[in-house]
């Protein structure tokens, strides 16, 4: 508005992301399938790139096993007393399937623990090195009535959610894994888990020539059973 109160012509602001970047409005014609995979068998390293810890595959799942947390976290953190909270497992997809990848969709099934959210880190736009710090990353923790989510960037925290109550989410099996679902179009990211939304169209700087996909965890209680990845086209 001007000074007078009333609104200026032709003045245009990009504050709000644009409605055909929310996943609800781009249409599956717009999504090209990269890659498709679910965890049977033992062998997964022609797909993915583990980096730190030890991955495997139990029960048709994947885990990282190692706890020792090893994995590059924080590195330039000054404040006393904030602790590090370093994951143990680090793994990535391979780069082949994400060095042009631009906009994307990355699901996960996540197969439940108790009463527990999965305690784990998802990086987009890194480097594939031993630390998600250079890239955008999602840190999922908390309880079932308090799921707690952050993006972070080096040790810069930019957005939080004080916590999501997922026994408001309805589900036919209760017990059945649960999708944990990143789109990001346009420089918009879109964030649901279980159903609930986390992140609601936040946008995001990109991070020019970042185009890893990784994910890290803190010990062998996350269990993935399948992932997919989506390359929206422009």
């Amino acid at each position: 508005a001007g000074l007078d109160g009333q609104p200026i012509e032709a003045l245009t602001t990009d504050l709000d992301p644009a409605a055909a970047s929310t996943p609800e409005a781009i249409p599956n014609s717009k999504w090209k399938n990269i890659l498709k995979h679910r965890f049977t068998k033992k062998s997964f390293k022609s797909r993915f790139e583990a980096t730190v810890g030890k991955w495997v595959v139990k029960d048709d799942a994947l885990r990282g096993e190692a706890t020792d947390k090893r994995v590059g976290w924080r590195k330039y953190t000054v404040r006393p007393g904030f602790p590090k909270d370093s994951p143990s497992n680090l793994i990535w997809l391979k780069e082949k399937l994400t060095k042009e990848l631009g906009g994307l969709r990355l699901r996960m099934e996540i197969e439940k623990q108790s009463d527990r959210v999965p305690k784990m880190v998802v990086t987009i736009q890194g480097e594939g090195e031993t630390d998600g710090l250079s890239g955008w990353n999602l840190i999922l923790h908390g309880r079932e009535k308090d799921l707690r989510a952050r993006l972070e960037r080096y040790d810069n925290l930019v957005y939080q959610i004080a916590g999501v109550d997922l026994t408001k989410v309805e589900r036919k099996d209760p017990d059945a894994p649960r999708e944990l679902e990143l789109v990001l179009v346009d420089g918009v990211l879109t964030v649901r888990f279980g159903g609930a939304s986390v992140f609601d169209a936040v946008p995001l700087i990109e991070i020019p020539g970042r185009t890893r996909i990784g994910w890290s965890t803190y010990g062998p209680q996350v269990r993935i059973a399948r992932v997919r990845l989506d390359r929206y086209r422009e």
